[in-house]
């Protein structure tokens, strides 16, 4: 055992990497993030700088999203995930925001630097007893006020964070309410600031009940009462203002002496409507516009989501969204209206309010990329620079007009227009059957164009007309906005995989109902569509489909938008959903695979190649006959599985400490332990054992060692590998008349079973062998199987195994997408290293040199418990991978150093924050506003001495800081109190003395511990005491072994 020890100890020395081996690894591998694109997750709140132009967004799990100008995204988080956002606010100006955690009450204070969002305060308000319902700034931007479920309202001094003594209670309400009028005014419901007098502000509560406070004097003003529920207010004039309520109306108040200007008005009665969540008011010399959310009829509008504009008497429009409105703001010029921004569950809107028909936005971000939910991904970064081009221009000619012309409202920050990240083009399948194609580019997502492919099939309800156009209503206008639509026609429409031609553009369309369509970028007015039907299981006549029905292909001739264009539809029978597809453009041919076998197509003549069957029902049918031969192989599962556990307990004790160790060093992947599901091995289910996986074309030597020929791999589910030899005549008219002949050269069949989710010829070297009979690459040829527990390399032509990784034995993790690839040298682009990277089901992204199978890097690229992100992630050609960080959101990364992405979204300068010239004005307000908190210090004095020194601070605020970073201008209450005794550092010496005989006389006169000094002294004597014993001791022992030893005692 010690010699094996030292073998595998030399063996271990020799296999770490030297330090020009690291220092290639460090140019070859970097990973990093692009922004985030899509929408926001669960959004909870937004909120508008009007002088830096920025828009903020909060999110339930605590992300913070700002936005600027077209490129400019920041993007900041709060540690503690268990925390739930309810509401941010900018202060204006300033590039600093307040966010409230609630129900547990907790303000974070953050500021924008040059090109990130960090916190830097954060107080817990253990003070507060009841939840926080609504925040607001003063316009001084010194006081924070915090309206409570209890009615009470709480004032924070922003620059310290502090709470004010001063509490404006329900019992200051009720003590000036008549006593036939008094009753509970229920929580807050806003505390409006009054613009034109910021001393003034109105605060309103459930029950309707409006109190005018005035913060100068703290004095209160006037209690004005409206009947039914208040929802919200908005100041019109210096005393006027509006209110909303639960029954659907607004009204109009005189704040001075509180009548009604205005009887309530509910704008879409007489019948009973839904409250009115929020208004806003605003009246020019020309204009008197009024916006509001909600206040649909319940009876026939009741299930809509709606904002209302109404400018003077003449324009009317009710903007009607899919789903649930959140919030609306109107971000104003000079003088009107600009631009209403609503933000709803699944999308942000933008309306122009200064062109007549006030059309919607064409936003550069947030775009609402589920609007049908996604259901397959794809990214291509190495397309030819002509596909690119035309793929581009398709975006030129499909310009809606119904989008506003004006430039873009939100035009904050600066825009990074230095960058060395390659634009990539990320394709999506959706439920409703389109495909969209975006272009990611400068941390920004543009959408080029859509096919939609449902509009060539038909479905049942179709066929019967049953499906007719909703007939418009004249009254209330609606007018539908927003690209969020969660309903589909048939759900057999979903697209269930893509395949894009990065050198000719030709896409390749696999539907869940077994539909396949062949694209090309074309400009067609109109034509017909061949169509072919291919069956499957032809040759079992035995065999029943018992699923879905297939889709009708629709018999008529297609008017074609340009862009991609079908130019043949397949419907594979049986109508399962297409798992896998192959495209090669140079053989003019295409594979697809179903849960039942694998077709193959020829683009060119336009014809069937081969079917192929990979379910075996006779292995089925002897199991049912013979009932012994299913006995063994249970009993056979049945050790295998007992040993698999044995295996799996010693697996997770070998790599507890390395998977805790790694999940320290990275901060954004909490500690998790290695679930047990992840190292079981892999069964093959009768079911889904004939499901191809995977599909890859390949000129290789499988006959023989002396000549390539054209060949298709196929894997299943069950382990299995079939390798089909594909003969291809070079004379148009031979292919045509005599066709492709496809024959099953040879089979594979893995022991352990795994699904087998990538198959890759290499060269001698590690690199992908090219699909054409020119470039062979260095010989000999391998092939590498990747299946979700192993990577296994087989020699060409004999399929001799020669090389393998067992990953869920070594590494306790099961594979999800394995995808080969060249990585380039940063420092020297002549340099590149052939890799293979994987993604585990933990979310790790490693990369294994090729064709050693060496680990070279391992990286936390998402978290373990995203498992829609895990599931949705797809690697491109270059080291880059998209994935969906959410059901709205789309994260694009990359592992390489030499093609990275963007990190940087953009950057918003210190200099337009203007904290330059604030700076003194910050750091004298926080100075004040502590002292002003009665932050006091008293020195005591008991029978003559100082004795002790204790603080008198407010008892309320005493308790909630918990800074987490301090300002460079901020200090804490205790460096105040460090400041102040600065002064006498130079006279420390005398004053310890002094204090040191201080604490002899409280000895000696209470009996208190001894002083500092005196107790040392005595450690010391103790310990020099116990060490003259203890050598002492030992010195006896030998002296007493001596005198017993033999021959001692003559």
């Amino acid at each position: 055992n010690k010699f094996l020890k030292m073998l595998k100890y030399i063996w271990n020395r020799g296999q770490t990497p030297t330090v020009d081996k690291e220092k290639l690894q460090k140019e070859l591998y970097a990973f990093s993030k692009n922004v985030l694109y899509g929408f926001p997750h669960k959004p909870v709140s937004m909120d508008w700088d009007p002088q830096l132009k920025l828009l903020a967004i909060a999110t339930k799990n605590g992300f913070i999203r700002i936005f600027g100008q077209p490129g400019v995204e920041l993007t900041g988080q709060m540690e503690d995930k268990d925390l739930t956002l309810r509401k941010i606010l900018f202060l204006p100006a300033q590039g600093r925001l307040i966010t409230l955690a609630a129900p547990e009450n907790i303000l974070h204070f953050w500021e924008i630097d040059d090109n990130k969002i960090e916190k830097i305060k954060t107080t817990i308000l253990d003070s507060v007893k009841s939840e926080i319902t609504t925040l607001t700034i003063d316009s001084n931007k010194n006081i924070l006020f915090m309206g409570t479920k209890d009615g009470d309202i709480y004032q924070l001094h922003l620059w310290s964070f502090i709470l004010d003594k001063e509490v404006i209670t329900q019992e200051n309400l009720l003590a000036n309410i008549p006593e036939d009028h008094k009753e509970n005014p229920g929580e807050v419901v806003q505390v409006a600031q009054n613009p034109f007098l910021p001393d003034q502000i109105m605060i309103g509560y459930t029950a309707g009940f409006m109190v005018l406070w005035d913060t100068g004097t703290n004095a209160l003003l006037n209690i004005l009462k409206a009947p039914g529920v208040l929802n919200s207010l908005c100041w019109k004039s210096e005393d006027e203002f509006y209110s909303s309520h639960d029954d659907g109306s607004f009204t109009v108040w005189d704040a001075e002496n509180g009548a009604q200007i205005q009887a309530p008005h509910t704008p879409y009665g007489p019948y009973p409507c839904k409250s009115i969540a929020k208004v806003y008011c605003k009246e020019t010399e020309e204009h008197k516009w009024c916006v509001f959310s909600g206040g649909m009829p319940r009876s026939t509008h009741g299930d809509k989501y709606t904002v209302s504009v109404m400018k003077n008497d003449e324009n009317h429009i009710v903007f009607e969204l899919s789903s649930k409105v959140i919030d609306f703001l109107v971000i104003e010029n000079e003088y009107d209206p600009d631009t209403l921004v609503v933000l709803s569950e699944e999308e942000t809107v933008f309306i122009d309010l200064v062109t007549k028909s006030w059309p919607v936005f064409e936003p550069p971000y947030l775009h609402s990329i589920h609007a049908s939910a996604i259901t397959c991904l794809a990214q291509f970064c190495d397309i030819l620079e002509d596909v690119f081009d035309r793929i581009e221009n398709l975006s030129l000619g499909q310009q809606d007009l119904k989008f506003s012309t004006r430039d873009w409202p939100i035009c904050g920050g600066e825009c990074d227009q230095v960058s060395t990240a390659k634009p990539s083009l990320i394709i999506t399948g959706h439920e409703d059957g389109k495909v969209k194609f975006w272009l990611s580019k400068m941390n920004s997502l543009k959408l080029i164009t859509a096919l939609d492919t449902a509009r060539y099939f038909t479905t049942e309800e179709m066929a019967d007309g049953s499906i007719s156009e909703a007939s418009t209503e004249e009254w209330p206008p609606f007018r539908k906005v927003g690209n969020f639509d969660p309903f589909t026609d048939d759900p057999r429409f979903a697209i269930k995989t893509i395949d894009f031609c990065r050198s000719s553009g030709v896409l390749l369309v696999g539907g869940i109902a077994g539909q396949l369509l062949l694209c090309n970028i074309d400009n067609k007015k109109e034509y017909d569509v061949p169509v072919t039907d291919v069956e499957i299981m032809a040759e079992d006549e035995d065999f029943v489909w018992k699923g879905q029905d297939p889709l009708g292909i629709r018999a008529c001739q297609f008017k074609h938008p340009a862009g991609f264009q079908p130019c043949h539809i397949l419907q594979v029978d049986p109508p399962s959903a297409i798992t896998s597809l192959a495209l090669n453009n140079d053989w003019g041919l295409f594979a697809a695979g179903t849960a039942f076998g694998f077709i193959i197509f020829d683009m060119r003549c336009h014809q069937l190649v081969t079917t192929k069957a990979t379910v075996n029902s006779t292995n089925v049918e002897s199991n049912e006959e013979n009932p012994l031969i299913s006995t063994n192989k249970s009993l056979k599962n049945s050790l295998r599985e007992s040993f698999n556990k044995i295996r799996r307990s010693h697996t997770h004790r070998c790599h507890e400490k390395k998977r805790l160790l790694y999940s320290e060093q990275s901060k954004d992947i909490p500690e998790f332990e290695i679930p047990e599901s992840c190292l079981m091995e892999r069964r093959g289910n009768p079911e889904d054992g004939s499901l191809v996986r995977c599909l890859h074309f390949s000129c290789t030597f499988i006959d023989n060692n002396t000549s390539t020929s054209p060949t298709l791999w196929v894997g299943t589910n069950s382990g299995q590998v079939l390798v089909l030899s594909l003969s291809i005549p070079e004379e148009v008219e031979k292919r045509q008349s005599d066709g492709i002949i496809a024959a099953l050269a040879k089979e594979i069949q893995l022991k352990h079973m795994a699904p087998v989710i990538d198959i890759e010829v290499l060269d001698a070297k590690g690199t992908t062998v090219r699909d054409d009979n020119e470039s062979i690459g260095s010989l000999p040829h391998k092939v590498l199987i990747c299946s979700e527990e192993q990577f296994k390399l087989f020699s060409l032509p004999g399929l001799v195994a020669c090389g393998k990784y067992k990953v869920t034995a070594n590494e306790g993790v099961v594979v999800r997408r394995a995808k080969t690839t060249a990585f380039g040298c940063l420092a020297n682009p002549t340099v590149s290293e052939n890799c293979l990277l994987f993604l585990s089901n933990l979310g790790e992204i490693s990369a294994f040199s090729l064709p050693d199978l060496k680990c070279q890097m391992k990286v936390s690229a998402v978290r373990n418990d995203n498992h829609v992100g895990i599931s949705s992630f797809v690697f491109s050609d270059t080291g880059k991978g998209l994935y969906m960080s959410s059901c709205s959101e789309l994260q694009e990364i990359s592992v390489s150093a030499a093609d990275g992405c963007s990190s940087m979204g953009g950057r918003i300068p210190l200099k337009s924050l203007g904290r330059d010239s604030e700076s003194q004005i910050f750091r004298e307000n926080e100075v004040i506003e502590r002292s002003s908190c009665a932050t006091t210090v008293q020195l005591m004095s008991v029978d003559g001495t100082y004795s002790e020194m204790s603080t008198s601070v407010n008892s309320e605020a005493s308790y909630d800081i918990d800074i987490v970073k301090h300002h460079d201008v901020a200090t804490s209450t205790a460096n105040l109190l460090d400041a102040s005794d600065s002064d006498s550092d130079d006279d420390s010496d005398d004053d310890d003395d002094s204090q040191n005989e201080k604490g002899k006389l409280s000895c000696a006169a209470g009996g208190a511990p001894a002083a500092v000094g005196d107790q040392d002294g005595l450690h010391a004597w103790l310990g020099v005491s116990w060490l003259i014993f203890y050598l002492m001791f030992i010195l006896f022992l030998l002296y007493k072994r001596k005198t017993n030893m033999p021959g001692t005692a003559r």
